[in-house]
């Protein structure tokens, strides 16, 4: 699953995506629009876009949660004895108007304490980065989606939802803050979760709230 994660990546990376269609400033193909120029005259919105660059790393890492993944929005978030450190590395492919961005992201993550397998994902990601605050603080919204695949089958899912799968879908939550002066660095909050996509991949999984830092290139 991890080969299959990495050529995935590095074929989206490689290979001249949409290659005939329109590209926006930074060179990325624009997805069913026409680019700026081919708009009529009449003069857009303000857009507020934070500076672009095409990859990034992330580090993030938080605490194991005992919570279901609906559970986790609506009760008290009860912990576990243990946590996760993750580095992620994606590069943007595509964007859609102005607002959305796509991205290819790969990741690997240790666990440590009651739970020590290492984990492997993979997500397609869509980002936002249009609000009106960009020009104090530069804001992004992101999802992802793709496989999360497990070394082992992870000990705290077992313990917590009867069930513990090694391969099982990979959903994350991101939010970014940064200061346009540093327009390379980023503070990250995201929810790295593993689901069994009710039941489709077996039990629930894990959620883990992280905080980090992305670095941007």
């Amino acid at each position: 699953m991890a080969i299959f994660v990495a050529l995935l990546f590095l074929l989206v990376c490689a290979t001249p995506v949409f290659a005939q269609a329109p590209r926006d400033p930074d060179g990325l193909p624009y997805l069913w629009m026409a680019p700026p120029e081919a708009a009529s005259a009449v003069s857009p919105p303000q857009v507020f876009l934070p500076q672009v660059f095409a990859w990034s790393v992330t580090l993030y890492g938080g605490p194991f949660a005992k919570n279901d993944f609906l559970e986790f929005f609506t009760m008290p978030v009860e912990f576990d004895h243990a946590g996760m450190v993750s580095l992620a590395l994606s590069r943007e492919f595509a964007v859609l108007w102005k607002h959305l961005r796509w991205e290819a992201e790969v990741g690997v993550t240790k666990w440590f304490g009651d739970q020590t397998n290492w984990e492997f994902t993979g997500a397609i990601v869509a980002r936002w980065l249009t609000f009106p605050w960009n020009d104090h603080v530069a804001t992004t919204l992101a999802v992802g989606d793709g496989p999360s695949f497990a070394t082992e089958p992870p000990k705290l899912e077992m313990k917590n939802f009867d069930e513990a799968k090694r391969l099982q879908n990979y959903v994350f939550f991101e939010l970014t803050f940064g200061l346009p002066r540093f327009p390379q660095w980023d503070f990250v909050v995201r929810l790295h979760h593993r689901s069994g996509v009710f039941g489709l991949l077996g039990g629930s999984g894990s959620s883990v709230p992280t905080v980090g830092i992305k670095y941007k290139f």
